[in-house]
């Protein structure tokens, strides 16, 4: 989106960015899982994997870091359905028995209400970089930096730039 011009700034975890873009460290994520049930102990590996997943993806993706994750200690998860977004998780959550991997942050922020809770996932994960990214022809635009400034006062926590 960022190379097609269709965002000026994106906020994710990046892999790939295009040669002209910059990108600012916001913050560590540390992933986490979402439950709607209470146990007295944390989910198992073999409990994760059987249990069904719902993915948040805007492009309808079911597969994610996870997926890797796993196939590098030889396992697999059962992704049965991708939202584009999380404010309808909680009510589909409700009705199922299904489990949905987040970032830290947010995790935290959804068990507020005490429908949901979060987790450590039941497998060794990398910390990951949430991180803004925009392209270079944008970076002394005075609107964009406005943008930006008030996107890391939100998603950020004080940590410089890369």
């Amino acid at each position: 989106l960022l190379a097609s011009g269709e965002i000026t700034v994106g906020v994710c975890i990046t892999k790939d960015l295009p040669a002209n873009a910059k990108r600012k460290l916001l913050r560590n994520v540390v992933p986490m899982v979402l439950r709607t049930d209470v146990s007295d102990t944390p989910l198992t590996l073999d409990e994760y994997c059987s249990r069904p997943h719902v993915v948040v993806s805007h492009v309808a993706n079911i597969s994610s870091f996870a997926d890797e994750w796993l196939e590098a200690v030889g396992r697999t998860r059962k992704a049965v359905l991708s939202i584009p977004q999380y404010t309808t998780l909680p009510a589909l959550m409700a009705v199922g028995n299904m489990l949905c991997n987040m970032p830290d942050y947010l995790a935290l922020a959804l068990s507020q209400t005490g429908a949901l809770h979060a987790e450590p996932l039941p497998f060794v994960t990398p910390t990951l970089e949430l991180s803004m990214s925009w392209l270079s022809v944008m970076d002394s635009d005075p609107a964009e930096r406005w943008l930006r400034r008030k996107l890391e006062h939100v998603m950020g926590t004080g940590k410089g730039s890369l």
